[in-house]
């Protein structure tokens, strides 16, 4: 496509096409980023899910270093990346902690709050220790 305009219909195949699919874990073994890829995200809605997952296989999703606060509580109790409302108030609001939006589909269960892997490693080896 060239960006002349009503120019829609290309007429070559796809110059560059990769052989082999990407692995973010290929030249890297470390801890962090097994962590990272044996993360189980279940307590944002379907769309969210998506796009941490996409973050996830790509190697973009960045790890939280530090509380951040809460929109709906306004308290440093967001620990988890690229929330921006907390587990309590999304617990209780019944909305995403990532989008905020009140969705049916978001699953939030108590039991995987409480067994969640990212806050059993907050000892310093994945993280360094949040003030708080």
């Amino acid at each position: 496509m060239s960006c002349q305009r009503g120019n829609l219909n290309r007429t070559r195949p796809q110059k560059h096409k990769n052989s082999t699919a990407f692995k973010n874990d290929l030249h890297d073994k470390s801890d962090r980023t097994q962590f990272i890829n044996n993360l189980n995200i279940t307590d944002v809605c379907e769309k969210c899910k998506a796009i941490l997952d996409w973050k996830i296989k790509y190697k973009k999703y960045k790890v939280a270093k530090k509380p951040k606060t809460c929109l709906k509580c306004h308290q440093k109790t967001v620990k988890m990346s690229y929330r921006v409302i907390c587990a309590a108030c999304a617990i209780n609001l019944k909305v995403c902690p990532k989008c905020g939006k009140s969705e049916l589909e978001v699953k939030m269960a108590l039991a995987h709050q409480q067994n969640n892997p990212i806050q059993d490693c907050n000892s310093g080896k994945y993280y360094k220790k949040w003030p708080l």
